[in-house]
């Protein structure tokens, strides 16, 4: 029993590494990417905002700062366009339609808004940015702890992606700490996805507006 516990101890401590290491490795590849909105030089495809919960039709505090971030990149001309990518499969549940509702109450044309309504994931955000939309160069906007993933999962999908953080950290919000630990295991998923890469659930049926 002795040589068990320690055949599962050894198991368990491995495994515990390999975890920390793929997102020490995820985070330093990104943060080379992740750039400050005053020191940015280059013009982008697109702004790419990430979803995420919405408050029957109104963003969240993630989404709104998300949001109002890409809503000050756009005023800057760092892209012509914005792409609104979330959650939309759901007829009584849709990201996307309320990012581009907040956007337009604050200024933004529809006309240079893209929604994605079948980004159910940040891999499958990027996926579909990539293939569907032909996003070759996103500059994308979400909680810097997110955006780690998110530039990684984009740049090793083939976009030279960038990433801006919005305004506030993952502390400034309820449940930080959910937030982290999720984010933590988040990233090794799409560090295993990404050199898979198994093809999002919509890619068809759902159209891009």
């Amino acid at each position: 029993m002795k040589k068990f516990f320690k055949f599962v101890i050894k198991i368990i401590s491995v495994l515990i590494s390999s975890l920390v290491i793929i997102n020490i490795a995820v985070i330093a590849y990104s943060s080379v990417y992740i750039k400050k909105e005053d020191k940015l030089t280059e013009n982008y495809d697109c702004i790419l905002v990430l979803g995420t919960s919405v408050n029957g039709k109104e963003p969240g505090a993630l989404l709104k700062d998300r949001l109002d971030t890409a809503i000050r990149l756009y005023n800057c001309k760092q892209s012509r366009y914005v792409v609104m990518s979330g959650d939309g499969i759901d007829k009584y549940y849709n990201e996307p339609k309320a990012m581009k509702d907040y956007a337009i109450k604050q200024g933004l044309e529809d006309r240079i808004i893209i929604m994605d309504e079948g980004g159910l994931s940040t891999y499958e955000s990027m996926y579909r940015a990539k293939e569907l939309i032909g996003v070759c160069k996103p500059l994308i906007v979400t909680q810097k702890y997110h955006l780690f993933r998110s530039v990684f999962a984009a740049r090793c999908l083939g976009m030279d992606a960038a990433g801006v953080a919005a305004e506030k950290t993952a502390q400034d919000y309820p449940s930080a700490l959910y937030r982290h630990t999720r984010e933590f295991f988040a990233r090794v998923k799409d560090f295993i996805f990404v050199f898979i890469r198994p093809e999002p659930n919509y890619m068809d049926d759902v159209e891009i507006k």
